[in-house]
């Protein structure tokens, strides 16, 4: 019907608009792998931050313009619930990851591949006070409008337009590919976090528990580069 072909080429357009810059300069990633600079002045962090919500407040727009803020998830949030599931959200990333780094560990292995280059040494940080302030902010940052986007929106605009189980993997997939500029075996573990989160806002219907477990886990990667690795 009318209201489905509304729905897919609203679609095309946002996902155009929002994922097709990032996958295409992530490209370069392939052959040199990058990381997240924390170490940048404050007008362009904020400047980073605001440009990032941009996808959100777009889509929560479209939303909200036809009454969809509820069904796609951004009803109002209850704090006991929301941080709940939100920390089981975040331990079965952790378990997502652990899973993939040990199959990630058997390709290198087979292969004979140098880790260096195909997996993913997280964010680049170090332990300034300024460096730490714009980790928190990216990982919230991140957290909130990626969730907003390619959970709460993308599979809720995607069952509308008739693709109930192409809503389940196709905005995964997307928004895994926006991750190509940290290489290829980052791909591997970004998408494997990837699946609880989708798993929990396909089992909540929101995305508050989502968003929390998303920025536990990016707050957590940057404070093991930190406190760890570095």
């Amino acid at each position: 019907g009318e209201a489905r072909r509304q729905a897919r080429i609203e679609l095309a357009v946002v996902g155009f608009l929002t994922a097709a810059p990032g996958v295409v300069v992530g490209l370069r990633g392939l052959n040199d792998p990058a990381s997240v600079d924390t170490e940048i002045a404050v007008l362009d962090l904020i400047g980073l931050v605001v440009a990032s919500f941009g996808p959100a407040v777009l889509v929560a727009f479209l939303l909200w313009r036809e009454g969809s803020l509820r069904l796609a998830g951004f009803g109002k949030p209850r704090a006991a619930p929301t941080v709940g599931w939100g920390v089981v959200g975040v331990l079965a990333c952790v378990a997502a990851v652990l899973v993939a780094a040990t199959v990630l560990g058997i390709i290198i292995n087979l292969t004979g591949g140098d880790p260096q280059r195909t997996t993913d040494s997280g964010p680049d940080v170090s332990a300034a006070v300024g460096s730490i302030v714009a980790a928190l902010a990216i990982a919230a940052t991140a957290g909130i409008s990626e969730e907003a986007v390619y959970r709460g929106y993308g599979i809720t605009r995607m069952e509308q337009a008739g693709w109930p189980r192409a809503a389940l993997w196709a905005p995964w997939l997307v928004w895994t590919a926006q991750h190509l500029y940290a290489g290829p075996g980052a791909l591997l573990v970004v998408g494997a976090v990837g699946i609880p989160l989708v798993w929990l806002f396909w089992w909540r219907r929101s995305i508050w528990p989502v968003v929390v477990a998303h920025a536990l886990y990016n707050v957590g990667v940057f404070a093991l580069n930190v406190f760890v690795l570095d």
